[in-house]
């Protein structure tokens, strides 16, 4: 009996995610209520999220008193329609902040 040699699977690449062309747009559309008024609450949205929703790391990265860095946040919530307490809703604003804002 003769068995047919077996070749390796070849293997594929992993897709690659596209910063630009996938979630800069939707992103951008997300997040554009924040860019008014000097993007002041992107800023601190984008903060908040790098310090794992921590007003008082958040406040001190930024030189602000945790009472502001509080008030925009429950601001940023109400412009959004987001509830911050959501892990997917947090998940999806770090994702948009990423891709919308530069380094």
């Amino acid at each position: 009996m003769v068995r047919a040699s077996r070749q390796p699977r070849a293997r594929t690449a992993p897709a690659r995610l596209d910063g630009e062309r996938h979630l800069r747009p939707g992103g951008a559309i997300l997040l554009a209520p924040l860019r008014e008024g000097g993007g002041e609450l992107l800023t601190t949205l984008s903060s908040y999220l790098d310090h794992e929703s921590g007003i008082a790391a958040t406040a001190a990265a930024l030189g602000l008193h945790r009472n502001t860095v509080a008030v925009r946040i429950r601001r940023v919530q109400e412009l959004l329609g987001i509830d911050m307490s959501d892990p997917e809703a947090r998940l999806a604003l770090h994702l948009a902040c990423r891709a919308v804002l530069p380094g």
